[in-house]
């Protein structure tokens, strides 16, 4: 009768074995597909805030050059330019700049 249950002893061992490999199969994809998706998501991130941050920073720079361009048209106003001419110059309305 020893040999029916030695026989029985490693079929159980090999099953155990086969089951145990499967799973630790299973929890490696699942941790190397929840990486892979985590680097995509930060990836994916970056550039967002990549993309926010030009914007930004090119709405800064129109908001500097309109403040600069105001700036030179009052400035050619205090100096008795023509407002046609100034406006012609700075792309502001003749309303714009005589409101300056």
């Amino acid at each position: 009768m020893r040999g029916p249950l030695r026989a029985q002893s490693r079929n159980s061992k090999f099953l155990f074995s086969s089951n145990f490999n499967s799973e630790v199969k299973k929890m490696t994809d699942v941790m190397a597909e929840r990486e892979n998706a985590f680097a995509e998501g930060k990836e994916e991130g970056f550039a967002e805030g990549r993309a926010e941050g030009f914007a930004e920073g090119a709405f800064t720079e129109r908001t500097k050059a309109d403040k600069e361009k105001r700036q030179m048209a009052k400035s050619l106003k205090e100096q008795n330019v023509d407002v046609s001419i100034i406006a012609k110059t700075t792309g502001f309305s003749e309303e714009e700049i005589r409101s300056l």
